[in-house]
């Protein structure tokens, strides 16, 4: 896991990790701004996991408040994909 952006919003500092395994293909910066935009919905679902999008990017995070600071939220990017490779259930049955 590698911190690769901090923002500042409301009292919160906000680390973002990119906990992927694998090389997706998205640059870091692109996940970063995708998240930054929607930071609403980030401090929304604080201890969830969420799915963000922008135009054919989807990024899923786990958001978690530290431990130790509860004015330190802590979101790990999960996966980053785009539409086509997102399954619908309902085509596998």
């Amino acid at each position: 896991m590698k911190q690769i952006g901090k923002y500042k919003a409301n009292e919160y500092i906000v680390n973002v990790f990119n906990s992927m395994r694998i090389n997706t293909g998205f640059e870091n910066e692109t996940m970063l701004e995708i998240i930054a935009e929607h930071m609403g919905n980030v401090l929304e679902n604080i201890d969830d996991d969420i799915m963000l999008n922008k135009d054919d990017i989807n990024v899923v995070i786990s958001i978690e408040q530290d431990q130790k600071d509860k004015n330190v939220i802590n979101v790990n990017i999960l996966a980053a994909m785009t539409n086509e490779n997102i399954i619908n259930i309902e085509e596998l049955f």
